[in-house]
C-alpha cells in the first residue's frame, strides 16, 4: 500500500475546510451543533451515564447527554432509547453558544430524526410533551425566554411546533402523521426564515408541510438558554411519567442539529432534502 504524507498545514485561507459531516459543508458556518448517535467520535457505544460527553460534529462546543438519577438511555439502533425512561429530564444538551449565535435575527432550522411510537403507543389527546426545547425549563415557552418547542400535540396524534413570541406567548404549528408514519424512522424539522414559519415531518412512507408567516422576532430574550434533545422536562410528570407518558416514551433519537439559517443563507428544505437523503443512504439508523 504507497501512503503520501505531506508535512506541515496549509496557510492558504481560501481553501476549503475538511468537514466531519457533510451537512456541515458549504454552510458558512451556519451549523451551529449537530449530534449523530450513530458516528462513534460523536458518541461512544454503550448505556448512557449522566454527562456521558457528546462530541459536537459541527465542532463548536461539545456538549454532555444528561441523564436524570435511577435512568438510563441505552443506545439501540444507533439511538438514544428511551423506552425504559420512568422519569423524565434527560436529553443531549444543546451548548448555551448555540442560542446566543441565534437570537439576533433568530432565522433557524431544527431538525431531529427519531424512530417515533406506534400508533398505539402515540398519545392520543394529551397536553404537549417535549421532544426538543429551547429552554430547559418545566414548563418551556409558557414560563422562560425560549426559542422553539417541538413535541406531541394536544391534539390527537399530533407533533406541535411552537416558536415562541414572547414568555407565555407562541406561534404554532401542527402535523398529524398518517397510519404508514408511525412508528418509523422520521425526520421532524421546523424553521424560521424572513418569510416564513415552517415545519415538516418527513418518512419513507412521504412527507407533510405546514408554514405560515414568519412574524416578528420574539421579545424575550432567549439568548443565554439551555435547551435540549431527547426527553426533557418540558411538560412530562415530573416525579414520575403517567400510563399514557409510558407508552409515548417509546422512541428513539438518532440525529440532530441546529443551524442559523442568517449564517448559512441556505433554504431550510434544500438542507433537510439532502440530508435525508443522505441518512437513507447511509442506512445505519434501525
Amino acid at each position: 500500500m504507497l501512503s503520501i504524507t505531506i508535512p506541515g498545514v496549509s496557510a492558504d485561507l481560501s481553501k476549503p475546510l475538511r468537514k466531519r459531516d457533510p451537512l456541515c459543508k458549504f454552510d458558512n458556518d451556519g451549523i451551529r451543533f449537530l449530534f449523530d448517535a450513530a458516528f462513534r467520535w460523536c458518541y461512544a457505544d454503550g448505556t448512557a451515564n449522566a454527562n456521558k460527553a457528546v462530541r459536537d460534529v459541527a465542532e463548536r462546543k461539545d456538549t454532555s447527554l444528561l441523564v436524570r438519577a435511577t435512568q438510563s438511555i441505552p443506545l439501540v439502533g444507533n439511538g438514544l432509547d428511551f423506552s425504559g425512561t420512568t422519569l423524565p429530564g434527560s436529553y443531549v444538551e444543546i451548548p448555551a453558544s448555540v442560542m446566543a449565535d441565534v437570537y439576533a435575527d433568530q432565522h433557524f432550522l431544527i431538525c431531529m430524526y427519531m424512530t417515533l411510537p406506534s400508533s398505539d403507543d402515540w398519545p392520543a389527546a394529551a397536553s404537549a410533551k417535549a421532544l426538543f426545547q429551547g429552554s430547559s425549563n418545566s414548563n418551556s415557552f409558557v414560563s422562560a425566554p425560549d426559542m422553539a418547542f417541538i413535541g406531541f400535540g394536544a391534539a390527537a396524534k399530533s407533533i406541535s411546533f411552537r416558536r415562541q413570541t414572547a414568555v407565555g406567548a407562541a406561534a404554532s404549528l401542527t402535523i398529524s402523521p398518517s397510519g404508514p408514519g408511525f412508528g418509523q424512522f422520521t425526520q421532524i424539522a421546523m424553521w424560521r426564515t424572513a418569510a416564513e414559519f415552517g415545519a415538516r415531518m418527513k418518512t419513507p412512507s412521504g412527507q407533510t408541510v405546514t408554514s405560515g408567516a414568519a412574524g416578528a422576532n420574539n421579545t424575550a430574550d432567549f439568548s443565554a438558554a439551555l435547551g435540549g434533545f431527547g426527553l426533557p422536562l418540558g411538560f412530562w410528570t415530573f416525579n414520575g411519567l403517567d400510563t399514557t407518558e409510558l407508552k409515548a416514551n417509546n422512541y428513539r433519537l438518532h440525529r440532530a442539529f441546529i443551524e442559523n439559517l442568517e449564517r448559512s443563507g441556505r433554504d431550510p428544505q434544500d438542507v433537510l432534502d439532502d440530508d435525508w437523503q443522505r441518512q437513507i443512504d447511509r442506512a445505519v439508523f434501525a
